[in-house]
């Protein structure tokens, strides 16, 4: 036996040996949900025996086919029992072996190598049919059609046979084994079964408690789902409207009333249609839901206020606020009622409409906070001041050119709002958190001012809470001036153009005109 015979048997055994080695690397290496367990082969097999008998070279059995099972141990690895049959007319070759294979899955490309040990019968015409050892090495190709489907188009296997029967010469000595190649190629079948992805999404609420009209924050956590998919996101609820389509929505609950409310998400692994023909048909995409619970403040109730009898004042005296109110009136300036947020005796307290600012003075920035309002804001900041156990309410809005030309996140009318605290948190020195914002359904290049106390919400139902997240507010720089040059600035003197300058004569001919007209 030649030494290029016994290395290529030592191959095999060694190829062959990584079945045991397979079967360990099956908890490294385990089989993703999408890859099958088991596959089936079959299609065209041609071989070529190689060698002679008594003499005569044997012809390829070029006519033939084959078979294979195959079973997915790990990713890698796979434990293979292969058969085949061929013939050239008068004579047939019948194969049977086992062994391992070594694959490398990619996308839609698996090339792999294997080796296999069996058992090879052949019957040429006017001999005796006999069987022998059969050793197998080769590699080959696969094209990934879907989840079910897999073309092999070529495999190229070594096959050596040890026939001790058959006195075949070569040259002056005497050998028993045949060496030859054997090329397969056809369609594989994969068994995927189908199997339910073990998949959790967690919702989470910030803050957990609000009074109505503070809007809410849903966040969710997918858990156990395939990396680099994409996922997909509906909400609901039962307490106010939501809005988001990624992890994050928003709740807004102007308008709800006291109590406890849920909100639920879905989770669901997003594919596009080209993905579903490429891959085969899903009857079921992983899915997970949630869902968690806030609640919304009472509004406390009015407190009653006794009636107490005010001693008579004795003539002459009067406090600093009566004795200003003459002078205030002689000087043409109205008194203002008071700013804190009351309601009628035994009554329920309600938001209070404090008043409104404009934009449109400023063209080139129609969301800044000019000087004119900032009187509006002063008063407001006072009044917010004095209203310790209130809160404040800014409802921006918009016309409806703006509207039209402006379907960004970031609106006029969000803007609006958001300058407005932005003023009387840095300005004033308001705390932010005090002060909401909101977007209404009028039309308008305003911002509405409201007094609201504690635990009452807007009386409009069509304010939408501002997501200050997307929409920011905008420093208040000052617009750099306009510089006008003269034209002949910086240029040489051959390059500038002389003044146009109207004799005595003309000029007064055109004032006379001027004054005529």
């Amino acid at each position: 036996m030649s030494l290029r015979r016994i290395l290529f048997i030592a191959l095999v055994f060694c190829v062959g040996g990584c079945v045991p080695l397979s079967l360990s690397a099956q908890r490294a290496s385990s089989l993703d949900p999408d890859d099958p367990k088991v596959e089936v082969f079959g299609g065209y097999s041609g071989f070529r025996l190689g060698g002679k008998l008594n003499d005569i070279a044997v012809p390829d059995f070029t006519r033939g086919y084959s078979g294979e099972i195959l079973f997915n141990v790990a990713r890698e690895y796979a434990f293979e029992i292969s058969a085949s049959t061929s013939s050239n007319g008068p004579s047939s070759s019948t194969q049977a072996m086992f062994g391992a294979r070594f694959q490398r899955r990619l996308w839609r490309i698996s090339p792999f190598v294997e080796g296999l040990i069996g058992i090879e019968h052949i019957a040429p015409k006017g001999l005796s049919s006999q069987t022998g050892p059969l050793f197998a090495g080769g590699a080959g190709l696969e094209l990934k059609i879907n989840r079910r489907f897999v073309v092999r188009p070529i495999q190229v296997d070594y096959a050596e046979t040890f026939l001790r029967s058959y006195s075949v010469s070569t040259t002056a000595s005497q050998q028993t084994s045949f060496g030859g190649a054997r090329v397969q190629s056809g369609i594989v079948y994969s068994f995927v079964p189908y199997h339910e992805v073990l998949v959790g999404a967690l919702c989470n609420v910030d803050p957990a408690e609000v009074d109505a009209g503070i809007p809410v924050t849903l966040r969710v956590v997918a858990k156990d789902f395939p990396r680099k998919a994409k996922l997909a996101y509906k909400y609901w609820s039962n307490g106010g409207g939501i809005s988001g389509k990624q992890e994050t929505a928003l709740v807004d609950t102007s308008g709800t009333a006291a109590g406890t409310y849920k909100v639920s998400a879905t989770v669901a692994q997003n594919r596009s249609r080209m993905a579903e023909k490429l891959s085969g048909k899903r009857h079921h995409l992983p899915t997970a839901n949630c869902e968690a619970e806030f609640a919304v403040k009472a509004t406390p109730p009015p407190t009653q206020l006794a009636r107490t009898e005010r001693p008579e004042k004795p003539e002459g005296s009067s406090s600093p606020a009566e004795k200003a109110a003459p002078m205030q009136a002689e000087a043409g300036v109205d008194a203002k009622p008071s700013t804190q947020p009351s309601a009628p005796f035994g009554g329920k307290a309600r938001a209070t409409r404090f008043g409104e600012i404009t934009f449109r003075r400023d063209v080139r920035r129609p969301t800044r906070v000019d000087n004119q309002a900032k009187a509006e804001l002063d008063r407001y900041a006072d009044a917010l001041t004095a209203a310790a156990d209130a809160n404040g309410a800014i409802e921006g809005f918009a016309t409806t050119k703006e509207k039209q030309n402006h379907k960004a996140v970031r609106t006029f009318a969000a803007l609006r709002a958001v300058n407005t605290r932005s003023y009387l948190s840095k300005e004033k020195g308001l705390d932010a958190k005090r002060i909401q914002t909101y977007t209404g359904k009028g039309v308008g290049q305003k911002a509405e001012l409201w007094i609201v106390p504690a635990g009452v919400a807007l009386p409009k139902s069509g304010a939408r809470a501002v997501d200050e997240r997307k929409v920011k507010a905008v420093p208040r720089v000052p617009l750099n001036p306009r510089v006008h040059r003269n034209a002949n600035e910086h240029k040489p003197m051959a390059q500038q153009k002389p003044e146009t300058r109207h004799p005595p004569a003309k000029k007064q001919h055109l004032e006379q005109n001027k004054e005529q007209n």
